[in-house]
């Protein structure tokens, strides 16, 4: 899967590390701001987020996102996730999936425009 970015290109899911970092920090030079905000999408937003449910809630979505799979619009990021993730269990792909759903979801959408959050943006 290969977004598309304005200037017309394609960017991949994964970040993009520059030859010349070779510092020991955990952060990696990313090549844009769209990616670095689609890493943190994913790993903030949807690694973390997923798991401030309870262990059963976590369970139930998962298993929802399996059940899933062959959904239009959900069955591309299982494409992709089981062909990045072919080794791993089930639930390690589905996790995968959830998070690289949120990778999509802006901030400015209306569903979240409400007059008291624009003093964040």
């Amino acid at each position: 899967m290969k977004p598309q970015l304005s200037n017309g290109q394609e960017e991949s899911l994964e970040p993009t590390f520059l030859p010349e970092d070779t510092s020991p920090s955990p952060f990696p030079t990313f090549v844009t701001k769209v990616t670095l905000r689609r890493t943190l999408r994913h790993e903030i937003i949807g690694h973390f987020g997923l798991n401030t449910f309870t262990p059963g809630e976590k369970r139930a979505l998962l298993t929802a996102l399996v059940k899933a799979k062959d959904q239009p619009g959900i069955s591309r990021l299982w494409s992709s996730t089981e062909k990045h993730y072919a080794s791993q269990p089930e639930s390690f792909r589905a996790e995968e999936v959830f998070c690289f759903a949120y990778e999509t979801i802006e901030p400015h959408t209306p569903s979240n425009n409400y007059p008291w959050m624009t003093c964040w943006r």
